[in-house]
């Protein structure tokens, strides 16, 4: 069964999102944290996070008998129970009953789940309540805060002052915070194992040479560290916390690979005695230069690769091929040269009414600016008063959902997945064509076997770029959307998002083409989004899987966005060069001069037996709204 996306809600905010604080006494705010404590949308949230989020919650009395919340209903609220208890019921029959402090309604805060139960007040109590825009718009503004603090934290950082902006972003989201209590050793001399960099975040450092004593005392913005991360060797100082000391940690390995080789660094440790390995290094308060150092490109300007001479008086319709939320795409031929293409024609109607007029004029301009062989073609777009066209390159062999669960066309491995070598041709595919939607500024945001199509050669073409969004380098954004068991952790937490998503999504569809199913998959939709939160414990493979290829999946579905395989200081390239990957021709790959594992047998530019059959319907729904609304399309 061929899986549903999901989607919120699309909003804006600044981190200066204030927040309406309801008031607790002390006895509430600890029966709201003992309910969150364990809950996977909570627990993996910084402090000041959820308690950002329970600030906002607002209280409601219950009785016995109410209805908090009603099966199969789709509802925004996410409900704590302070004080008494509440029944669930499934189908009508009693399953259990809660008791005070817990906490239920999650999906809610993400998506129009439909409430997969009915919830009643058992007992006289109160509720907690928040909604799912004030818990995303917090979530959102604390996440900004906290990058910009940190972003400014570091551009006062003498070695990192010629960063740009997007380096900032990439190291500020890798440090992790570490706290050490006063009179603690942060790191000893003579250690050997030593390899993490520190920046003082607060509180004062002693630097302690045994053969001099305290030669130093480290504070706020400045760092330590250094000569281990260049050099490996032992630790040739101590730094003590003089009180309770907060830093900003990053071991050697996550280093290099955002940053690579400082020279300002180097120049630093050259300065050092090889009695001193923390003498201070003052920082600045130089902003950024802008200059790039090896950090990932920057989205070339958008081009429009529209073909304008194709016409649609000339598209002369043959058969439906596929239906959607607004309308059908057809079959068509143009009369003038026999050339064919999928027309997809979406009623104005529909558009209008579903809110999506932006969205619809979004996807034809992102896909307008796609000129790849792996990537579907849009060739030219037209509208009338009733309907919008866009004549779309025809892609003759369905899905590779299809060929991975419905065809016996390729031999499946005992783990139930494709061949290695069929699953490695269709990743490179794949990777090739992020390759080109990252560089016209893209995420795509909804990989998955259903959106990739096989065309004529046996290639692989991504689909539907629907969900697919401009950012500008650093930027995020935060509506969630994509397809549950292909989501990502940080928009799972709605921790605001970039083309790291696609990455996490890649490493997914490896793994699904490879072991014939997701690493995360549930019946419940809670149950998939627990174990993305708690990927690094839940992710398994099995038995007989090639190494390197579990090592590229480790790496790919790294929690921490920015310390994933293809947001480092390599960008794509790093995935390419991966060792699963070797012997790849990249250019041969481009030009399509590659063996595929399927080629779909076709007796013509009109043959369709590889699609889908629907029933034909041309009935349009007259629009009558103002046309100007679709004057970008």
């Amino acid at each position: 069964m061929r899986r549903q996306v999901i989607t919120t809600e699309s909003f804006a905010t600044t981190r200066f999102e204030t927040v309406n604080v309801v008031k607790k006494t002390p006895q509430s705010l600890k029966a709201i944290e003992t309910a969150l404590k364990e809950h996977f949308l909570f627990s993996s949230l910084p402090t000041s996070a959820r308690r950002f989020c329970i600030d906002a919650m607002s209280n409601r009395s219950m009785l016995p008998g109410d209805v908090i919340i009603k099966q199969g209903s789709v509802g925004d609220e996410f409900f704590v129970v302070e004080r008494g208890s509440v029944d669930v019921f499934v189908n009508n029959e009693k399953c259990t009953t809660l008791k005070a402090p817990c906490a239920f309604g999650e999906l809610a805060l993400m998506y129009n789940a439909p409430r997969a139960a009915t919830i009643t007040c058992a007992t006289e109590g109160v509720l907690w309540v928040t909604q799912r825009m004030t818990f995303r718009k917090t979530l959102a503004a604390q996440s900004m805060q906290d990058t910009f603090d940190r972003v400014e934290f570091l551009k006062k950082v003498s070695i990192l002052k010629d960063l740009d902006q997007t380096q900032l972003n990439s190291l500020s989201g890798a440090l992790m915070e570490q706290r050490f209590p006063k009179d603690s050793n942060i790191v000893t001399e003579g250690d050997k194992d030593g390899n993490n960099f520190y920046l003082i975040k607060s509180g004062n450092v002693a630097v302690i040479v045994k053969a001099k004593g305290q030669v130093n005392t480290l504070k706020g913005g400045e760092f330590f560290g250094e000569g281990s991360l260049l050099k490996n060797t032992p630790r040739n100082a101590t730094c003590k916390a003089l009180e309770d000391v907060v830093c900003l940690t990053l071991d050697r390995a996550n280093f290099n690979a955002i940053l690579g080789p400082l020279d300002a660094l180097k120049k630093v440790d050259a300065k050092r005695t090889a009695m001193n390995d923390a003498t201070p290094a003052k920082g600045t308060d130089g902003a950024s230069s802008g200059k790039k150092k090896g950090g990932k490109a920057a989205p070339s300007a958008p081009k429009s690769y529209l073909d304008k001479s194709i016409k649609l008086e000339n598209l002369v319709p043959k058969r439906t091929i596929g239906t959607g939320t607004f309308g059908r795409v057809k079959l068509v031929q143009d009369k003038t040269n026999e050339k064919v293409y999928a027309l997809k024609c979406l009623q104005k109607h529909h558009i209008k009414k579903s809110h999506q007029v932006k969205n619809v004029i979004a996807e034809k301009t992102a896909m307008a600016s796609m000129s790849h062989p792996f990537v579907l073609k849009l060739y030219n777009t037209f509208q009338d008063k009733d309907q919008l066209y866009m004549a779309l390159e025809i892609v003759y062999g369905g899905e590779l959902w299809s060929l991975m669960y419905q065809s016996s066309a390729l031999a499946r491995t005992t783990m139930g997945g494709f061949q290695e070598n069929h699953a490695r041709m269709y990743a490179c595919n794949v990777l090739a064509g992020f390759e080109h939607i990252h560089k016209a500024g893209y995420a795509y945001r909804d990989l998955k076997p259903e959106n990739l199509l096989i065309d004529k050669d046996g290639y692989v073409k991504i689909v539907d770029f629907g969900f697919a969004i401009k950012l500008e380098p650093g930027q995020k954004t935060q509506t969630l959307c994509g397809t549950p068991e292909y989501l990502s952790p940080e928009l799972v937490l709605s921790k605001g998002h970039d083309r790291g998503v696609d990455f996490w999504a890649f490493g997914i569809l490896i793994y699904e083409m490879l072991c014939g199913g997701t690493p995360f998959a549930d019946e419940e939709h809670s149950r998939i989004f627990v174990k993305i939160v708690h990927s690094q414990r839940c992710l398994t493979f099995p038995g007989g899987l090639n190494r390197d290829v579990e090592h590229l999946i480790r790496r790919l579905l790294n929690p921490n966005p920015s310390l994933r395989l293809g947001m480092l200081r390599g960008g794509i390239e790093d995935i390419k060069k991966h060792r699963w990957f070797h012997g790849v021709n990249w250019a041969k790959l481009r030009k399509k001069l590659y063996r595929t594992p399927w080629v779909p047998k076709l007796k013509g530019p009109l043959d369709d037996s590889n699609i889908d059959d629907y029933e034909e319907d041309d009935n349009v729904v007259k629009f009558k709204g103002d046309q100007s609304e679709f004057a970008d399309f």
